[in-house]
């Protein structure tokens, strides 16, 4: 475990990515990926893995100003607003639901 600014960081060292297809092999072996504005949101998008992106209120164009987005169906965006909490919230529940319904699926 790795101390930065007064937070713990796990650190997985049998997971590492040198380069972008092991990216990729760790994205594809995921459930779901949810992050923020980065590369691997485009990488999951085109892989097709389910993501969730918190997308700031005045986000690069590529996320678009409303909506979904376009370029990649199983990508989903939560937008701030005012600030990062609510973002955190919604996901939170969400997350909560999906895991109602996989355990439900599972039951």
């Amino acid at each position: 475990m790795m101390k930065k600014d007064g937070y713990d960081i796990k650190t997985y060292p049998e997971i590492m990515a040198f380069d972008y297809s092991d990216t990729a092999k760790i994205v594809k072996s995921c459930d779901l990926i949810i992050s923020v504005c980065t590369s691997v949101v485009h990488l999951a998008g085109a892989l097709g893995v389910p993501t969730w992106v918190m997308v700031p209120s005045k986000p690069a164009w590529r996320y678009g100003v409303e909506g979904r987005m376009v370029w990649y169906k199983s990508v989903r965006l939560y937008r701030q607003r005012e600030s990062w909490l609510p973002v955190v919230e919604v996901i939170a529940d969400d997350l909560r639901n999906l895991l109602e319904v996989k355990d439900e699926k599972v039951a």
